[in-house]
């Protein structure tokens, strides 16, 4: 087995070995997204006929890369009615704004109140970003941090799983809003793109590591087919 590198992929590209039984393909990304084919070497006259081998027929599986999350799911809302005293919830848990003082429970965080509105949403801030990582807190805030702009209070949800992310919720004003966006770039049963024929078969590549199991119907002779690719990665072929 081999491992071919971005300028032997790169063009023209390069003969196979000989395949035979199930391979792991995977791929070392350090750049942007790129593309790969498998493609069964033409005739002298350019085509497929019924004499060239089908190369690309067989079992393609075991998908997978290492980047599981991609994008992180947000809610943005405006917290001004809640100045100087109000509340809202995220994920069930209260935060309560007060002009005096109380000590925390664990169902409910209490916030003073600023002298504006936005010192308020500012103090929402910090009380989020503080307080994901304490025990009594840690199933309804964790992964979430909180930004400001204005009066304006952007959640936003940072875990592995970015579909998780859209689970979290907040109930402000008697109304309930979800997270949004949140995405995996590689979801179950996600193929990367795979497109398949008898004789070429191409994917997406990712950035970072990623890979799959091909098992060709027939054994691939040496040099009866072409690795191509874009972009800068490696290909391991075990």
């Amino acid at each position: 087995m081999a491992i071919y590198t971005p300028a032997q992929l790169k063009a023209n590209g390069t003969p196979t070995e000989e395949l035979s039984g199930s391979k792991l393909f995977t791929f070392d990304n350090p750049s942007s997204s790129a593309y790969f084919t498998l493609e069964t070497v033409r005739n002298s006259q350019g085509v497929y006929d019924t004499g060239s081998a089908t190369n690309a027929i067989g079992t393609y599986e075991n998908f997978a890369d290492s980047g599981y999350a991609s994008t992180s799911a947000s809610l943005t809302f405006d917290m001004v009615t809640a100045h100087p005293t109000g509340s809202f919830s995220i994920n069930t848990l209260f935060f309560d704004m007060i002009t005096g003082s109380l000590a925390n429970t664990a169902t409910t965080i209490y916030i003073s109140s600023g002298s504006t509105a936005v010192n308020t949403a500012i103090n929402i801030r910090d009380a989020v970003n503080n307080s994901g990582s304490l025990a009594p807190y840690v199933n309804n805030l964790q992964f979430i941090t909180a930004s400001v702009s204005s009066t304006n209070i952007t959640l936003t949800f940072t875990g592995s799983d970015g579909l998780e992310g859209n689970n979290q919720f907040i109930v402000f004003g008697g109304s309930t809003s979800s997270f949004a966006g949140g995405a995996n770039r590689n979801e179950d049963g996600d193929n990367n793109g795979l497109v398949t024929s008898s004789y070429i078969f191409g994917i997406n590549v990712p950035p970072g590591e990623s890979s799959f199991n091909f098992t060709p119907a027939a054994t691939i002779a040496v040099s009866s087919s072409m690795l191509r690719g874009t972009g800068e990665y490696s290909l391991n072929i075990t």
